[in-house]
């Protein structure tokens, strides 16, 4: 028997704009904005882009790194269903973060030259973030921020999400070139702070969806943290099937036990 939210859910009528700030969508619609626009904010387009300051290595760094992001992302598709969302997008996030530091740490330590074994420590480990981007945001962020919303309000929160995603390429776009005239390290820490910083996020504030209903996800994201429950007088129930969190309402269960003593 289906249940009350994929009901409501299912014949619900079309949505307009605000239907997007609603209790029920708002979350999710935030959520799914910022994943999207974060996703740029790693630095995969300044890579691909301007090659992060790789003066004369711009085949090595942009031309050969589109061949190994189309191999990579093949087997990564068909895999993508089979791995969690949250542990994709927190992990693949600490992988990014750590070669952009360790990228920014070599610059910073003007060990970086036209020639020398630390140039090609800075195009493997490019590689290797490019990598890790392929089998974790390029492919999981994109599924997670349209399977977490409401089917009614999924086409809107979506597109405008997808427009944030474009928008922050083109300011990514803009400024590479310019934080790289004025430090060429300082790029690569500003991309690994924003990509720590979203990791961070997910792991507050991420819910796994994979395997779940819509309701499932509903009450994941509306019950997210048990203080915010409290505050309210309600808790969270684990349910045996699938561990996701239930609303009780506490404080009748107290009233009907008032009453029968």
């Amino acid at each position: 028997m289906a249940e009350p939210f994929e009901n409501a859910e299912a014949k619900a009528s079309p949505s307009n704009i605000m239907d997007l700030f609603s209790p029920e969508a708002r979350p999710r619609f935030s959520m799914a904005v910022f994943l999207l626009a974060m996703q740029q904010f790693c630095g995969i387009d300044g890579v691909m882009y301007a090659g992060i300051g790789l003066n004369g290595d711009t085949f090595l760094v942009s031309g050969i790194l589109s061949i190994v992001i189309c191999a990579v992302s093949i087997p990564g598709t068909i895999w993508a269903d089979s791995w969690g969302r949250r542990a994709n997008t927190i992990f693949g996030g600490l992988g990014m973060a750590g070669a952009m530091f360790i990228i920014g740490a070599l610059y910073a330590a003007d060990v970086v030259h036209a020639t020398g074994p630390a140039r090609w420590i800075v195009i493997v480990v490019i590689y290797i973030f490019t990598v890790i981007y392929c089998v974790s945001w390029g492919i999981v962020m994109k599924i997670y921020a349209a399977e977490i919303q409401p089917q009614q309000t999924r086409a809107s929160a979506t597109s405008i999400a997808h427009g944030a995603n474009w928008l922050t390429n083109f300011t990514v776009a803009l400024i590479t070139p310019i934080l790289l005239a004025s430090s060429r390290y300082g790029a690569y820490f500003l991309f690994g702070g924003c990509t720590l910083l979203t990791a961070a996020i997910c792991w507050f504030w991420m819910p796994e969806t994979r395997g779940r209903t819509l309701s499932e996800i509903q009450r994941a994201f509306h019950a997210n943290t048990s203080s915010d429950l409290e505050s309210s007088g309600k808790s969270i129930k684990k349910t045996p099937q699938t561990g996701s969190g239930v609303l009780v309402q506490e404080e009748e269960e107290t009233k009907q036990e008032k009453n029968q003593t």
